[in-house]
C-alpha cells in the first residue's frame, strides 16, 4: 500500500522549516509595502524588515539544525548497531560494556 505521506519525521520538520521561512518573509514583505504607503523614512521600515527576517532565520536555523544533528545521531547508532551485529557473539558483548 503506497500512500504520498512522508515517509519520516526528517520530512515533515523541513517542510515546517520553509513553511515558518515562506511566512516570516511575506509578513515583512506586506509591512514593507504597507509602512511605504504611510510614507514611512526608509531606514524604519528596514529596520522593522531586518528584525522579521532576523527571527525567522533563527528559527529555521534552529530547526534544521537540530533536524541534521537527530539525523546524523541515527544513522551513526544505525551503523554501529550493524558493526555489534557482524561480530562474533563474545566480541559483541565486550565491545558493548
Amino acid at each position: 500500500m503506497s500512500t504520498n505521506a512522508p515517509s519520516d519525521d526528517g520530512e515533515v520538520k523541513y517542510a515546517a522549516a520553509v513553511i515558518i521561512a515562506i511566512i516570516g518573509l511575506i509578513i515583512p514583505a506586506v509591512l514593507a509595502m504597507v509602512l511605504a504607503r504611510q510614507d514611512w523614512k526608509a531606514s524604519d521600515i528596514a529596520t522593522i524588515v531586518g528584525t522579521f527576517t532576523t527571527a525567522v532565520g533563527t528559527l529555521v536555523g534552529a530547526i534544521l539544525g537540530v533536524q541534521v544533528g537527530a539525523a546524523g545521531k541515527e544513522k551513526s547508532e544505525a551503523i554501529a548497531r550493524r558493526a555489534l551485529a557482524a561480530l562474533p557473539p563474545e566480541m559483541a558483548r565486550q565491545i558493548a560494556q
